[in-house]
Order: structure tokens, then C-alpha cells, then sequence
């Protein structure tokens, strides 16, 4: 599996609510802080896990990529 793969899976068991972020100019970059609250449910987990072994993903996958593209778009709001 690719790291995007196990980034996307991860997002089907995982909830994740932005609460704060900063943004600031440090010199020549830039200073992220971002302050977060994750909830990770692990009976979702051993389902995922069940249908990796199953290799009945693909579908799952695209749904599973939307949320993750949504939450993405969200974060950097």
C-alpha cells in the first residue's frame, strides 16, 4: 500500500476536529500551529483491516478519498 493509501484508510476510522490554528513568517518560512482534537475508533479499524484481506477496497477506497479530500480542504481553510 501506498502512504496516501494507509492515509486515506486511516481517515475512515478516524475523526479529527481542527479547534485552532495559527499561521505566522518566521524569517524565510512560515510557523504552523495547529491544535487538534482526534477520536480513533478501533471496532472501525479491525472492519478496514477485514476488508483489506478481502481486497474488496477499490470502492471503499474512491468514498474514502472524497471524505479525506473534504477534510484536507477543511484543514487548510
Amino acid at each position: 500500500m501506498t502512504e496516501d493509501e494507509i492515509e486515506v484508510l486511516a481517515s475512515g476510522f478516524m475523526e479529527v476536529e481542527m479547534l485552532d490554528k495559527k499561521r505566522t513568517i518566521i524569517g524565510d518560512g512560515f510557523h504552523f500551529w495547529v491544535n487538534i482534537k482526534a477520536i480513533v475508533n478501533p471496532d472501525k479499524m479491525e472492519e478496514m483491516a477485514k476488508r483489506v484481506k478481502e481486497r474488496s477496497l477499490i470502492e471503499d477506497y474512491k468514498k474514502i478519498q472524497e471524505a479525506y479530500d473534504k477534510s484536507r480542504k477543511r484543514l487548510r481553510n
